[in-house]
């Protein structure tokens, strides 16, 4: 039986997997930066996976030189995985 945070996390994945295409079909690269990442960390949340969608997020972030957005989002990240990430 599933529990009623994986119900919400299932159903913030389907939201942002509907966001994602949105995002691609009319090129909201920034949007679709920060769907990657938060993507990331409901699926890091619900099986432990997920660093692919983030690290893909920061490096759209970080190909924009949204370095304040880059700071906002690592934050956003640790504090809801625990993890850090750094870009080279």
């Amino acid at each position: 039986m599933k529990s009623h945070l994986h119900n919400n996390i299932d159903s913030t994945l389907k939201y942002l997997d509907i966001a994602e295409n949105i995002c691609k079909e009319q090129r909201l690269y920034f949007q679709l930066a920060v769907i990657y990442i938060r993507k990331g960390i409901c699926l890091i949340n619900l099986t432990g996976k997920g660093k692919k969608e983030i690290e893909k997020g920061l490096n759209l972030m970080k190909m924009f030189d949204e370095n304040e957005a880059l700071i906002i989002l690592r934050q956003e990240i640790k504090i809801y995985t625990g993890l850090k990430f750094t870009l080279e």
